[in-house]
């Protein structure tokens, strides 16, 4: 972190609720990401009144409840990307074949491919089990009330990634035959 403060950055994503307080005492406005989990305006008021300046409400609500979410600080997001299903402390490929046979997925019983990225955390290895399918909603943003939108880009190209800003800016969908997700905006967890 401290090397992040020396090369500029002053803003850090909250991830989880040790960071609310540690990042700023690090010298960084916080910014509350969606491992939060907010999901209601209480919850949200309580993380601005402890010192988040914008917030990331939970993926798991629809388009309509989060839109719903009132909060004195800005309210967000995540419209783009490859959802987190799963956070796993040992990782299932490494159990079953060893890092060199890693092919970085896993298949279901229907033979659908989730991808697993490996992360370093403090030293420790974690893993991510991420959808198969990529959320991508540009045609969509009317559905949402909400002051800033956040694209996690995990294994695109950099041509898709500006496809993809383009597709956003101009509020259009050019799915191109791949097949993605609304996620539960639409549908809900319930």
């Amino acid at each position: 972190m401290q090397e992040a403060k020396t090369l500029g950055f002053d803003e850090a994503m909250a991830t989880n609720s040790g960071y609310v307080y540690m990042l700023p005492k690090l010298g960084f406005e916080a910014i509350g990401g969606f491992g939060l989990n907010i999901t209601n305006s209480l919850s949200a008021d309580e993380y601005a009144l402890d010192g988040l300046s914008a917030l990331t409400l939970s993926f798991e609500l629809k388009a309509a409840q989060l839109s719903g979410i009132r909060t004195a600080v800005p309210k967000g997001a995540v419209l783009y990307g490859r959802l987190p299903l799963m956070i796993m402390a040992n990782c299932p490929i490494k159990a079953e074949t060893g890092c060199k046979a890693c092919s970085h997925s896993l298949t279901d019983r229907t033979g659908t491919t989730f991808p697993v990225k490996c992360r370093m955390h403090e030293g420790e290895d974690y893993n991510e089990l991420l959808n198969s399918k990529t959320l991508y909603l540009p045609d969509k943003l009317d559905y949402f009330d909400i002051d800033f939108g956040i694209l996690m880009f995990t294994d695109e190209s950099p041509e898709e990634v500006k496809a993809v800003l383009g597709d956003y800016q101009a509020g259009i969908s050019r799915r191109d035959g791949k097949d993605y997700t609304n996620g539960l905006y639409f549908r809900g967890v319930l």
